[in-house]
């Protein structure tokens, strides 16, 4: 079954219990995945001190491998997680729960050592060092769901160009 969904987005200051979230989920996911799980981070804006975000905590699982999914997928349906079909071609699963909006956990399952890994990493390294970025990035996002009026497509179709000149500035120093 594919599952495909769209909601409004909607952006929090932040929030001090973001990070201790994310630690009692990871002990969670850490428990049920045992070495299956290779690293478990937590990355997107909310693992970013001061960041204005979408109140949900974004955590990567790396794994040896993407398939076979069943290994992880139980496990995180077990805790509640519902994978999502992502339309496009990408190198991860992505789970989110609940299911409905508005969600609490998104879950990237990628490979160990992939670009997704490795550059979600960087890309939140960069901006806890560069505050004036974080800052930028943050107005962008404010600014675009007022343009859009929460559309998550636009959103997001608009934010990925900061986000990959970010991924790149990052992936070079």
């Amino acid at each position: 079954m594919q599952i495909y969904q769209n909601s409004k987005v909607r952006l929090a200051k932040y929030s001090p219990l973001w990070p201790s979230l994310f630690y009692k989920e990871a002990e969670k996911l850490s428990n049920i995945l045992g070495d299956l799980a290779l690293t478990i981070a937590h990355v997107g804006s909310t693992s970013i001190p001061g960041m204005i975000a979408k109140p949900i905590i974004d955590i990567n699982i790396s794994v040896e491998s993407l398939e076979p999914m069943e290994p992880y997928k139980v496990p995180l349906e077990k805790l509640g997680y519902t994978f999502i079909v992502d339309p496009d071609p990408i190198d991860l699963h992505f789970f989110a729960k609940p299911f409905s909006h508005p969600r609490s956990y998104h879950i990237h399952v990628c490979t160990i050592g992939s670009w997704h890994e490795i550059s979600d990493l960087a890309f939140r390294d960069f901006l806890i060092k560069n505050p004036d970025e974080a800052i930028n990035y943050g107005k962008l996002k404010s600014n675009l769901v007022c343009k859009y009026e929460g559309n998550r497509k636009y959103y997001i179709r608009d934010k990925n160009n900061f986000i990959k000149s970010i991924k790149s500035k990052a992936m070079t120093h």
